[in-house]
């Protein structure tokens, strides 16, 4: 049951930190706001900072800027951290590998995206798939 507590707390804080313009539309330059609806877009791509930049209209330093003062994390903290939560969502119901994740996530290898995703919620992605699946069945 702690793990499961803790599981939730991380991602009340990734959603937390995550906060996009529909929760607060004033909050983001429309340069910022021009490049997370782009991001959203592509989050089974692995897309640059430059890519992001272009989106945004500013030059790398001024965008990289920007989003950081805005969003509280680099353009490409944002990006990763966006890319495991909808891997933990894939990953909660049930129908894919982990693997399969990976692939559709724009993940070089599951492996890597093992490592990251570890990085990010401390568990590895089969045990949070197995944790979920757990939860739905008790």
């Amino acid at each position: 049951m702690a793990l499961y507590s803790l599981l939730i707390s991380l991602v009340r804080d990734f959603r937390r930190a995550a906060d996009t313009d529909a929760d607060h539309p004033y909050k983001y330059t429309r340069s910022t706001r021009q490049a997370i609806e782009w991001l959203e877009s592509r989050l089974d791509q692995d897309v640059s900072v430059t890519e992001m930049a272009k989106v945004s209209g500013l030059s790398v330093p001024q965008f990289h800027r920007s989003f950081r003062r805005a969003v509280g994390r680099t353009p490409r903290e944002y990006f990763v951290h966006r890319r495991i939560e909808k891997a933990m969502e894939m990953l909660a119901q049930g129908r894919w590998s982990v693997t399969e994740v990976a692939m559709r996530l724009g993940f070089s290898s599951s492996q890597y995206f093992a490592t990251v995703f570890k990085r990010y919620t401390d568990l590895s992605p089969s045990s949070y798939r197995q944790l979920m699946l757990d939860k739905r069945l008790a």
